[in-house]
């Protein structure tokens, strides 16, 4: 199911501004890597690869101007060969930058 694949994104609040930066906060297991990408639009804006040391990983992403009205951050998850912990998994979330 969509559900058994999707990786669940939570962050630290709904709405941000230029200055501000946003806690997201992951499933994950010692070992698997996050690639992290920051897409507004049609474009990305900046992608990064996270390393995994626990059971859960949290990571900041600065909003900066340019961000409103809306940017995504979309996560892939990967996991070393063997591990099924949380599988391999993708997901997004959005959240509101005004300025």
């Amino acid at each position: 199911t969509d559900a058994a694949t999707r990786l669940a994104i939570a962050r630290d609040k709904d709405k941000y501004v230029p200055g501000d930066k946003a806690k997201i906060t992951i499933p994950s297991s010692p070992g698997a890597r996050a690639l992290v990408s920051v897409e507004s639009g049609s474009f990305v804006r900046e992608s990064r690869w996270i390393a995994c040391t626990d059971r859960q990983t949290s990571f900041e992403i600065p909003v900066r101007e340019g961000m409103a009205p809306n940017v995504y951050v979309s996560v892939t998850l990967v996991q070393p060969h063997g591990n099924t912990l949380n599988e391999s998994r993708s997901g997004s979330a959005s959240g509101t930058a005004g300025g």
